[in-house]
């Protein structure tokens, strides 16, 4: 597999699991603005995971999809910690730690493929970087609300 369709793969997986876990989320969510926040992220992640798909099929590589034990690992961990408490400041807290781990796993993989790879599938990674950055902070602004 080239260098190309292996960052690719990483940042489809990477924002496939945001939109799987944010799907999940809306769901459970009570706070309308909060949902509204969710909704909006949802939509970001999906259209990243989107268009990595698309340029994957450029250069004939194959999605690596999260894999069904991935997905029902990611169900049980959000309906475990939104069982008792429902409130936008723990959804927020578990997003943002979600976030955190991306930012770091992105960060990583953009330094790793820096002048490895072309510079438009780079920036595809830049910008899964920046939607992370920027959803910390959105759910910041919901920590210590009940």
């Amino acid at each position: 597999m080239n260098e190309e369709v292996e960052f690719l793969n990483f940042v489809q997986k990477n924002s496939q699991m945001g939109v799987d876990s944010i799907k999940q989320l809306i769901d459970i969510a009570n706070d309308e603005n909060f949902k509204a926040m969710l909704e909006s992220q949802y939509r970001e992640y999906k259209k990243i995971s989107e268009n990595a798909q698309e340029i994957m099929k450029k250069y004939d590589g194959d999605s690596e999809s999260n894999n069904m034990l991935q997905k029902v690992q990611t169900y049980l961990m959000v309906s475990i910690k939104t069982l008792l408490d429902k409130s936008p400041d723990n959804i927020a807290g578990m997003l943002m730690q979600g976030s955190v781990m991306g930012i770091i796993q992105i960060i990583r993989r953009l330094k790793q493929y820096d002048g490895r790879i072309e510079p438009n599938i780079l920036d595809l990674g830049k910008k899964l970087l920046h939607i992370e950055e920027r959803n910390l902070e959105e759910c910041k602004k919901y920590l210590g609300q009940e």
